[in-house]
């Protein structure tokens, strides 16, 4: 019995090193992590058909709502945008919200984060009623006067696009409670803020039904995906 789980052991490693024999042969090292970069998300079966909706207390998707599993929803909310309205949760209403943490000082990963969530509007230009909303993690200096100037310089589509800032203890509460997602200052470098990287898809009743890292070359298709199944 030993000498038979053996032989089958040994085949079974035999089988592995040829696998990544062929596949070393094929491409360099390089290349192998090349490829596998420039791979979308690995897509799993769904435990039901449509988009999910996601859990209050882990993100975990969900496809029923109840009480026992509440789910990820705007609820209550009050900011300002870049030019000094005040916005509540029922802007997010009746309409798809891409939304993304940002703050205008931001040297390089901001401006890029942005820049790809405009070429996701690029993509969706065939969608109608989607919303894109950016609020800053650093409401001290982002006021909605130099949340204007960031909008102009970044050529946003004023008929799509809003900039959040409010009560810092607020932004910080929307992004842990309602988002699970830190965000904090870096101790190493002065005026460096740590935020999540993604695109948070909410639907028209402002329930959460994707997030989609916005920083990955296929994120609009990404995106799309999601978007067209809403």
């Amino acid at each position: 019995m030993y000498k038979v789980k053996i032989k089958y052991l040994v085949v079974l490693c035999v089988s592995i090193v040829f696998c990544l024999s062929c596949e070393m042969n094929t491409k360099t090292f390089e290349e192998a992590i090349q490829s596998a970069h420039n791979q979308g998300l690995t897509t799993v079966n769904p435990v039901k058909e449509g988009l999910s909706f996601y859990s209050t207390k882990n993100l975990d998707p969900v496809w029923d709502e109840s009480k026992e599993s509440p789910i990820v929803k705007i609820e209550k909310f009050e900011m300002t945008n870049q030019i000094g309205k005040s916005i509540s949760e029922k802007y997010f209403s009746d309409k798809i919200t891409i939304f993304a943490f940002f703050f205008a000082s931001c040297p390089g990963f901001c401006p890029t984060l942005l820049k790809n969530l405009q070429s996701v509007e690029a993509k969706l230009a065939g969608f109608k009623n989607i919303q894109y909303v950016a609020m800053s993690v650093d409401p001290e200096n982002d006021s909605p006067v130099k949340l204007k100037k960031y909008f102009e310089k970044m050529k946003f589509n004023s008929k799509t696009w809003t900039l959040l800032t409010g009560k810092r203890e607020e932004i910080y509460k929307f992004a842990r409670e309602t988002l699970l997602s830190e965000v904090f200052e870096s101790i190493k470098i002065k005026g460096e803020i740590a935020h999540s990287e993604q695109f948070y898809i909410f639907d028209k009743n402002r329930k959460l039904r994707g997030m989609v890292k916005g920083t990955r070359k296929d994120v609009s298709e990404n995106v799309m995906k999601v978007v067209s199944l809403l």
